[in-house]
């Protein structure tokens, strides 16, 4: 038991060294599951197979990327995907963590790959905005247990 806690403790300081000594450190993360984003369709290029969807409640924009796997619900495809159209977009994401000058660990986006994208309409937006924030709400307040 000794000896596996004094590994167990070399190991975390060992990595823990390394982390904060190398001026930055590039570790690609894809999540383990699937992600979820729902947003306005701001830009599209077929060429490029991309998409941007722009969160309508925090204004942010995610750029997205799409492959012979994406599958598409209330479109024919990319290619009848418009600018101005609500979207509801299930995609992994690669995420490359660095360290900056001050010893902060930021994490920024490398690719976004939709594994899914359906048109839907703002009202089903406003709804399942309203519905996760409520969730969150109870979630905040212990009455509704976490998901695994």
């Amino acid at each position: 038991m000794v000896k596996f806690e004094i590994r167990f403790t070399f190991l975390c300081t060992f990595l823990l060294i390394f982390a904060l000594s190398s001026e930055s450190f590039g570790i690609g993360l894809k999540t383990e599951g699937n992600l979820t984003q729902d947003g306005v369709v701001t830009k599209v290029s077929t060429s490029n197979k991309t998409f941007k969807i722009k969160d309508t409640e925090s204004n942010s924009t995610l750029p997205l990327m799409i492959d012979n796997k994406t599958t598409f619900k209330n479109l024919s495809g990319l290619g009848s995907l418009k600018v101005g159209d609500y979207v509801i977009v299930e995609y992994k994401a690669d995420i490359q963590l660095s360290q900056n000058s001050s010893g902060e660990i930021e994490a920024q986006l490398r690719k976004a790959l939709a594994i899914t994208v359906e048109k839907v309409t703002k009202e089903v937006i406003k709804q399942r905005q309203e519905y996760l924030r409520s969730k969150k709400n109870r979630i905040d307040k212990g009455s509704v247990p976490m998901e695994k």
